[in-house]
Order: structure tokens, then sequence, then C-alpha cells
């Protein structure tokens, strides 16, 4: 996590093609660094069927 950048950069480029979704990429990370925030705060891991944010999937 060290050698994680401390700024991310996205530059949108214009373009005449039918727009693709710039949000998707983001997505992914999400659950593990929530999972991560969860730990570093209550010291306990989030496993199993654990549901923190209420969602099913």
């Amino acid at each position: 996590m060290e050698d994680t950048p401390k700024i991310l950069q996205v530059h949108l480029v214009e373009s005449d093609e039918k727009p693709t979704g710039v949000g998707e990429p983001p997505v992914p990370p999400v659950a593990p660094a929530l999972a991560n925030a969860i730990f570093c705060c209550y010291g306990e891991a989030v496993s199993g069927d654990a549901d923190p944010v209420g969602m099913s999937v």
C-alpha cells in the first residue's frame, strides 16, 4: 500500500463515439477497500456471510 499513488489522475477524451461508461473501472476495488477500512477501524476482518453495507448480490 505504500507504493500506491497519493493522487490518481483521470483524463476524459472527447470523441464522437457512443459513451462506453467512465464509471466502471473504479468499481471492482470498492469491496476490498471497504473490507480493509472496516478492519482498520474495528480490528476485525469481514468474512463469511458478513454484509457490511446491507446489500445482497
